[in-house]
C-alpha cells in the first residue's frame, strides 16, 4: 500500500483527477470510502485507488497515457459497480477490473489481446475496437458524466447512458447489454471547433480567420448574409492574425 503522502509529491506532477466510487449495486446500497486518483508525474500518468477514504493508497498498475495529461485528464466510475472505471485521455479508455491488472488491450492484432485492463472506446484507436459502433469520439476529453437512475427507462439496448464532452463538443454514449457503446453527437448539426485565436482583417470587415484544435486554420467570408468558411490548414491551428494591409494571413 502506498501512503498518502506518496499520492501527493511535492514536484513533477500536474493536476489531479479525482473519481468517487462507492457505490455498488444499482446504487443504493451504503456508500463506501472509495476513490481513484490520476495525475500526471514528469509526463507519465499514475493511477492510485483509496479503499479507506485516504489513508492509504495503492497503485495501479500501467494505467493508459496518451500524453497532453496537463490538457486532458479525466476520470469517473460506473454508477452501478465501482470497479467500472473510465479515463478521459486524448483517448477515452475503460476498465473492467478496477484497473488491478493494468496494460492495454489491443484488437489490431492477430490474435486480439483482450486479458488487460484498459480499453480504448473512442478517438483514434479504435477501429477494430468490438466495444464501439457508429461514430468515433473526437479527441481531448475534459469531462465525463452518467445519466442519473431514473432519469430514461433501461433496455436491452441501453443500459446505461454517458455524456462526454471534449474540443468537438458534446457526444451521447449508450450502453447496450453486451457492454457496447453507441456514440452520437449532440451538437445538432453544427461543426463545434475550439479556437485559440481569431485574426480581424482591419480593411476587409467580412473577413475573419481563426485557428481550431485539431481543425486547422479557418478563413471565414460573409457577405449578403451568407457565410463561406475555407479550410487552409490542417491539424492544430492555434495563432492566426492578417496583415495590417487586410491581405496576408499569418499562421501558426
Amino acid at each position: 500500500m502506498e501512503s498518502a503522502r506518496r499520492l501527493s509529491p511535492t514536484s513533477g506532477f500536474g493536476r489531479i483527477a479525482l473519481a468517487f466510487g462507492g457505490r455498488r449495486g444499482l446504487g443504493f446500497s451504503q456508500p463506501l470510502p472509495l476513490v481513484y486518483a490520476g495525475f500526471d508525474a514528469n509526463g507519465t500518468y499514475r493511477l492510485f485507488v483509496t479503499k479507506d477514504g485516504g489513508d492509504s493508497w495503492s497503485e495501479l498498475p500501467s494505467p493508459p497515457s496518451d500524453g497532453q495529461l496537463g490538457f486532458n485528464n479525466v476520470i469517473t466510475v460506473g454508477p452501478y459497480n465501482s470497479d467500472e472505471v473510465y479515463i478521459g485521455q486524448i483517448a477515452f479508455w475503460r476498465s473492467l477490473d478496477g484497473g488491478r491488472k493494468g496494460g492495454r488491450n489491443d484488437y489490431h492484432v492477430s490474435p486480439p489481446v483482450e486479458s488487460n485492463s484498459w480499453t480504448v472506446l473512442g478517438c483514434c484507436l479504435s477501429d477494430s475496437n468490438p466495444f464501439r459502433k457508429n461514430l468515433d469520439l473526437h479527441g481531448d476529453l475534459h469531462a465525463i458524466e452518467f445519466a442519473p437512475y431514473g432519469s430514461f427507462v433501461p433496455s436491452r439496448s441501453q443500459i446505461q447512458i454517458m455524456f462526454l464532452a471534449s474540443d468537438g463538443g458534446i457526444t451521447k454514449g449508450s450502453f447496450d447489454s453486451t457492454d457496447m457503446v453507441s456514440w452520437e453527437p449532440l451538437t445538432k448539426g453544427l461543426a463545434v471547433g475550439q479556437a485559440g485565436t481569431i485574426g480581424l482583417s482591419p480593411v476587409l470587415l467580412s473577413v475573419t480567420v481563426a485557428g481550431y484544435w485539431h481543425n486547422g486554420d479557418i478563413l471565414t467570408v460573409r457577405q449578403l448574409g451568407f457565410s463561406d468558411d475555407l479550410a487552409i490548414m490542417g491539424g492544430d491551428g492555434f495563432q492566426s492574425s492578417i496583415d495590417a494591409q487586410g491581405l496576408t494571413l499569418y499562421l501558426n
